[in-house]
């Protein structure tokens, strides 16, 4: 893992590792999509021919961290990243999920003695231009030997 190209340090680390302690390994938050259990699909709109974006909301919230409103934004051309969200969602649409947008209303909770703001949690994947490619690769070849 490395925080950037000039780090002086780094750590090895197995991608099943890094994904479940940084990505979404062991996280099953989209089951929910897939089983209807706790979300009820709202709307459905094609953005363009290649994505598609459909609106959740939240019929059977059991607790304070379940969202009221969940965006999920799918693209076919994405077909060709490694990285999934949801790879059971993405077969069952044909496309790959590559935005989620969580929208959690202000509520009011027997847990606490103040309001829960209004707050919004969104992970994407993008594709990102590298500007010097021969700097990364060098960056990745010296810390092959580690």
């Amino acid at each position: 893992m490395y925080d950037s190209l000039n780090s002086s340090t780094s750590k090895k680390t197995n991608i099943d590792t890094f994904l479940f302690q940084k990505g979404f390994g062991g996280c099953n938050f989209y089951n929910g999509f897939l089983t209807k259990a706790t979300d009820s699909l709202l709307q459905r709109t094609f953005l363009n021919k290649s994505n598609l974006l459909e609106k959740y909301v939240t019929v059977n919230k059991s607790g304070d961290s379940y969202n009221d409103t969940t965006y999920l934004y799918f693209m076919k051309d994405f077909n060709d990243v490694d990285f999934s969200f949801c790879k059971e969602l993405d077969k069952a649409k044909n496309m790959r999920l590559y935005k989620s947008r969580f929208i959690f209303n202000k509520t009011f909770s027997n847990k606490y003695p103040f309001p829960l703001p209004a707050r919004e949690l969104w992970y994407s994947i993008r594709r990102v231009m590298i500007k010097d490619k021969m700097q990364l690769i060098a960056l990745i070849n010296s810390k092959k030997q580690l």
